[in-house]
């Protein structure tokens, strides 16, 4: 199976008062089994990724990195199915 993982064109906002910068320049991408979502790291420039031997159940969760490697408030996660 094949999965391609996309960011949504809004995301949530951070908490009250914080300045969001929109310098993201890579894409932190970590997928798995349930038994172990986290299994996979993949780090990429664009936002959005292609992922083979994917299957049913898998997790797939995408973080955003900024040019000072700041990383987003938290992960977009989806489950396979």
């Amino acid at each position: 199976a094949v999965a391609t993982v996309a960011p949504p064109a809004s995301s949530p906002s951070g908490p009250g008062g914080v300045r969001v910068e929109s310098d993201k320049t890579t894409y932190r991408t970590s997928y798995g089994p349930p038994a172990t979502p986290d299994a996979h790291q993949l780090r990429v420039s664009k936002p959005s990724a292609t992922l083979t031997n994917v299957g049913s159940g898998w997790s797939i969760a995408v973080k955003a990195i900024n040019a000072n490697g700041l990383e987003g408030w938290d992960w977009a996660r989806v489950t396979l199915k």
